[in-house]
């Protein structure tokens, strides 16, 4: 989730709880964790005007939401005392390190993927205890599961792109590249030798591409798996 997707669960748990909760604006803060955004509340209370400010960040997959509230008429003051305190709360921060640690390492062996891509499927595998070393291989599936969410246009676009990558590559192991992506989309292993082999080659293929082309290829990526991970 994003933090602004952070705050509509946030908002919409405690709805059932606080009878006429409004929204009333947010803005990014800092907190002693890094970026975080805030959020103003206001309702009625026993016919006093209640205010409220929500301050949430992140550590990688883990979400922190810091509450404050008080009369109505105390609004700017809540709004400065939720961020004081949230510049003293500090959160380890080890999760996002792994992640940053591991983006970094997998950048150069999947450049069909942007950061956020590398991020989110990084996020994923290891929020569920699974190694992100795979991420490069397994893409290949993320991507075709969120397919679906790509206009026909963009689908049409995504395959000429593959066409450039298919190319300059042999016909004989063309058609074996495709019966290993064919594999990984449907979830079957593949020798781990032959897998490094026909990787390697998708991904010296991958970033030969000229920079629009590459660039574009990782946009339509992006798409889809944010798609296919929102569905998990």
């Amino acid at each position: 989730m994003s933090l602004d997707q952070f705050i509509d669960h946030v908002l919409d748990a405690r709805r059932p709880l606080v009878s006429g909760l409004e929204e009333r604006g947010r803005a990014n803060v800092v907190t002693a964790s890094g970026p975080a955004r805030r959020v103003d509340t206001a309702w009625t209370e026993g016919g006093d005007s209640i205010r409220a400010s929500i301050v949430v960040w992140q550590d990688a997959w883990r979400y922190f939401a810091l509450s404050v509230w008080g009369p109505g008429k105390e609004a700017t003051r809540l709004a400065t005392e939720v961020e004081a305190l949230a510049r003293s709360v500090k959160t380890s921060g080890v999760l996002a390190a792994r992640v940053n640690e591991a983006v970094e390492a997998l950048t150069p062996e999947a450049p069909e993927l942007s950061r956020a891509s590398l991020e989110l499927l990084v996020k994923d595998r290891l929020a569920n205890g699974k190694s992100a070393e795979e991420v490069p291989e397994t893409c290949v599936r993320d991507v075709s599961q969120g397919l679906p969410a790509l206009s026909a246009d963009e689908t049409q676009e995504l395959a000429k792109i593959y066409e450039q990558v298919y190319a300059p590559i042999a016909e004989g192991d063309r058609q074996r590249l495709a019966t290993y992506l064919g594999n990984i989309k449907a979830g079957r292993s593949v020798p781990s030798e032959e897998s490094a082999d026909l990787r390697k080659m998708l991904k010296d293929g991958i970033a030969a591409l000229p920079d629009e082309p590459r660039l574009r290829l990782q946009a339509l990526n992006e798409k889809a798996i944010a798609a296919s991970v929102a569905l998990k």
